[in-house]
């Protein structure tokens, strides 16, 4: 009889060196427990640098590996331990529903014993992961109060620093405060945020991460409107207020001076009661929720501005927003903006079936 086929999941929160050591332990744990039970290694399934407490973070390996395990490619799951696997109770519930449609898949940790095919061990997972939740509650909650006070304290929480200013947050970047001073006086004399954006993509200005090639309009925006501009510190987007409901000062040498960036943002906000409670951004079918058939990154749509009602070209785009721009070639192109889910949501998976 052939030994059971099964996935081993790793995955870690945090790897700042993007080493892979974590998940590289994990895995050769795994892999110690699989040939003492038997089983065979199927796949390895790594989220490295991935949460699984966050709402809004998709995790690709462990999406894939759901959809294996219902499909029948693998017999079953290994993992370091269950909070690897889960730390929100719907995401367990997830995998719970695969095992209750067959309860002969194998299942287990290096750290428990839960067999997820016997109701005592669901209950027991259901636990477990219910206080692995609420240990990343009170964590997340730490955090939030430690970043608080900083705030109050007018020091940064820490990341690289805005553009604008040197690697140490502190002292001003001449050449990009030059850059930003030049735009801000662009926008005061009625140029559009849009043609800014453009000119600071063309030139390689500003952009968010190392070999990006897209500046998106709302990062451009903040940029010339962000608080710390003058000084001011904010926290959670707002501009923080002391005990004397004055704004809080941040250690860090400000670009502009307060009368000069309150005008900004004057000229920024009257743009926008032109049209009130409406974004003036251009809005695409699941914008932010479809994703890639290929790196699963976000699907962005765009129009093409050269389209004419001649043209033969496509008038709108769908392609991946991963670094880039693009990931070699998971572009959708389409003659009208798609009014079904499939249309959009499967665009790089139409194209990689055609390659």
């Amino acid at each position: 009889m052939a030994a059971p086929r099964v996935a081993v999941y790793t995955r870690i929160s945090r790897d700042d060196e993007g080493e892979g050591l974590g998940v590289a332990r994990q895995r050769q744990d795994c892999e110690r427990l699989t040939d003492l039970r038997g089983w065979a290694v199927a796949k390895i399934y790594e989220d490295n640098d991935v949460s699984a407490y966050k709402r809004n973070v998709r995790r690709p390996a462990f999406e894939l590996m759901l959809s294996d395990l219902a499909d029948g490619l693998i017999d079953g799951v290994v993992a370091y331990d269950l909070d690897r696997l889960a730390r929100q109770p719907k995401d367990l519930e997830r995998l719970i529903d695969l095992y209750d449609e067959r309860k002969r898949r194998m299942f287990a940790t290096v750290t428990n014993d839960v067999n997820l095919g016997a109701a005592d061990g669901r209950t027991m997972a259901r636990v477990m992961v219910a206080f692995a939740n609420k240990s990343s509650h009170d964590a997340s909650r730490r955090i939030q109060r430690k970043h608080l006070e900083l705030a109050r304290q007018g020091k940064s929480s820490g990341g690289s620093a805005p553009y604008g200013w040197q690697k140490d947050g502190r002292k001003v970047d001449p050449v990009a405060a030059e850059h930003i001073r030049a735009a801000q006086k662009q926008l005061l004399a009625g140029v559009r945020i849009g043609t800014i954006r453009t000119d600071w993509q063309r030139r390689g200005l500003a952009h968010p991460r190392e070999g990006t090639t897209r500046l998106p309009h709302h990062l451009v925006e903040r940029m010339l409107t962000n608080p710390r501009l003058c000084g001011y510190r904010t926290y959670r987007g707002e501009v923080l207020l002391d005990d004397d409901g004055h704004p809080v000062i941040g250690a860090w040498d400000p670009i502009n001076t307060v009368e000069e960036w309150e005008a900004v943002c004057a000229v920024v906000a009257e743009r926008k009661q032109k049209y009130p409670g409406r974004s003036l951004a251009r809005k695409y079918l699941l914008s932010g929720i479809a994703r890639c058939g290929l790196c699963h990154a976000k699907i962005r749509g765009q129009v093409n501005r050269h389209w004419s009602r001649n043209s033969k070209g496509a008038r709108f785009s769908y392609q991946c927003s991963r670094q880039g721009g693009t990931c070699r070639g998971s572009r959708r192109r389409v003659r009208h903006q798609p009014r079904s889910c499939r249309a959009a949501g499967e665009s790089c998976k139409h194209h990689r079936a055609r390659r």
